[in-house]
């Protein structure tokens, strides 16, 4: 019989299929499991007194064992769905007979893990829709080129490659590259999970159009400065972040940050906090740069130049109001757009009044 869980200093792994250990005062004697219990193995907790509960093939039921040992305790369950054997939590026996025990323990795992995977179903629904499919696509891009099925060579922007080789997915595919797994890419992906999202529910809520439109407005002017020379950025994925931090920074300015739990600061600071971090531990400073300059420019023009002047040379153009009515995306507020029906149009047509 194998551990039915990982060897550890309660579940050592000289732990051999017969049910015996290597000997001394650490050896498991045999645990015996009726044939209508294949489905399960069951370590019990070691009882107070000095006895077990084990399970007899020729009775079926709990008896008392009088060579008890220090058994740890696990379970392991049959996935009603998949049929699978999986380690659940210990249970505690007090008492009950190992069937009982064996099923309520069962039943008790899958609805906590039934009602975990729920939570974060929930959660990852509840997320607005541009942050989301921005995050998502990072991470599913970061995934493919880490399981070598994404050459990294065929993500970052290179312009000779685009007008020469007509490779135009580069103008795209450099947004969406992090880097490799790494504390880097963690960090950057928690900006988009916490800033990006935090931005597009606040000042951003039933505003998708406007959200969208400034992600639009940062990549164009990313790609425009990366063509400048001095300025040249081959993944542009990390000014888009620096971009959302920079704005984020700016509508919540007063907001207390914690930087490792070691330093606290105003989030006005923030970008140029991580902008310091990219400089001590030897990061490029240039990409952090240009997302706060495109951050910068767009604030500029879309709230701060309005306030002094109440003209904005920054509106939403009607075709990305048309892209969010279209697709459904998200809300927003006030749109010159109705939402496209996209119900059954089958019998739908013009009525005409039958005539007396």
């Amino acid at each position: 019989m194998a551990c039915a869980i990982e060897p550890t200093p309660t579940c050592p792994n000289h732990l051999h299929a017969s049910g015996h250990g290597s000997g001394g005062p650490s050896s498991f004697p045999p645990l015996e499991v009726s044939p209508s219990d294949y489905h399960f193995i069951l370590l019990l907790r070691p009882r107070p007194a000095s006895t077990r509960l084990t399970t007899r093939p020729e009775r079926g039921r709990d008896l008392e064992d009088p060579n008890p040992s220090p058994l740890p305790h696990a379970t392991r369950c049959l996935h009603p769905q998949s049929g699978r054997h999986t380690t659940a939590a210990s249970i505690a026996i007090t008492g009950r007979p190992v069937g009982w025990a064996r099923q309520q323990g069962c039943e008790n795992y899958w609805a906590s893990m039934q009602k975990t995977s729920k939570s974060e179903g929930k959660y990852y629904n509840s997320l607005p829709p541009v942050s989301k499919a921005y995050g998502t696509l990072c991470f599913f891009t970061t995934v493919l080129v880490q399981l070598q099925i994404l050459d990294p060579g065929l993500l970052y922007l290179s312009y000779p490659h685009v007008f020469k080789s007509f490779q135009i997915w580069r103008l795209f595919t450099s947004f969406f590259f992090l880097g490799k797994f790494s504390i880097n890419f963690g960090i950057r992906l928690l900006m988009i999970a916490r800033y990006g999202v935090q931005l597009e529910k606040g000042s951003f809520e039933k505003r998708t159009a406007d959200f969208l439109w400034m992600m639009i407005f940062g990549a164009i002017s990313l790609l425009v400065l990366s063509a400048i020379p001095y300025l040249e950025t081959y993944l542009l994925g990390i000014p888009m972040v620096s971009m959302l931090l920079y704005v984020w920074s700016r509508e919540y300015p007063n907001s207390q940050i914690s930087m490792y739990g070691l330093v606290q600061l105003r989030s006005f600071y923030l970008p140029w906090a991580m902008l310091g971090l990219d400089v001590i531990f030897g990061s490029p400073i240039l990409p952090g740069l240009l997302g706060i300059m495109v951050g910068h420019l767009y604030y500029f023009f879309t709230v701060l130049y309005p306030l002094a002047s109440g003209k904005n040379y920054l509106k939403t153009p009607m075709w990305v109001h048309k892209i969010v009515a279209r697709f459904r995306l998200g809300v927003q507020a006030n749109s010159p757009v109705r939402p496209a029906n996209t119900g059954p149009t089958a019998f739908r047509g013009r009525g005409y009044r039958l005539n007396q």
